[in-house]
């Protein structure tokens, strides 16, 4: 798997069934791809031993760039999990989402706890159609940016997140409310 991590290897399905099952799934999973525009001499054998060493994670990878950034970003994403788990954010009341054109906005709204993440499946700003509902920061308060998928601590370039942000290409940021003093602070 290596998704954590960027990790280069591959993820193919493989098998290691004897006999003539072995050679059933083979033929499956060919019959499987097996439309006009694939070429099948591509499709990896399940049952082939040089499909499982693909598969292989190459576990020096997490030393490196990009690999280090991706590892450092699941574990920040995986803190801010924590958070929103205990505020109890995750009960559907507490949660908006709007989906349009390359975007995707996700508002969570508690009354000590408020947090818009702002994804972008392709380059550029958000799409103007997300609601003003959505993007708009609680009264007395102003999104500010907590996390960003491109900072240089995952392996981006440091794109400031300024509302709305503007992506170099696939990304995310998160930001919190804060209040006019907490914002001054930070």
């Amino acid at each position: 798997m290596g998704q954590e991590w960027a990790a280069s290897s591959p993820f193919l399905y493989f098998t290691d069934h004897e006999g003539e099952f072995g050679r059933e799934v083979s033929a499956g999973r060919r019959r499987e791809f097996g439309w006009p525009e694939n070429d099948l001499e591509h499709v990896p054998d399940p049952q082939a031993e040089a499909t499982f060493q693909a598969s292989k994670l190459n576990w020096d990878e997490i030393a490196g760039e990009p690999h280090r950034g991706m590892l450092n970003l699941y574990k920040e994403l995986l803190g801010l999990r924590r958070v929103v788990l205990r505020k109890g954010a995750v009960r559907r009341e507490h949660w908006a989402v709007e989906a349009t054109g390359d975007a995707v906005a996700l508002r969570y709204d508690l009354p000590d706890f408020h947090w818009l993440v702002l994804a972008a499946l392709a380059p550029g700003p958000p799409p103007a159609d997300l609601s003003a509902e959505i993007l708009r920061p609680p009264p007395g308060r102003r999104w500010a940016p907590r996390l960003s998928s491109e900072a240089r601590q995952f392996g981006g370039t440091e794109m400031r997140a300024p509302m709305p942000a503007k992506f170099p290409g696939p990304g995310a940021v998160l930001y919190e409310a804060r209040t006019e003093e907490s914002h001054a602070a930070h």
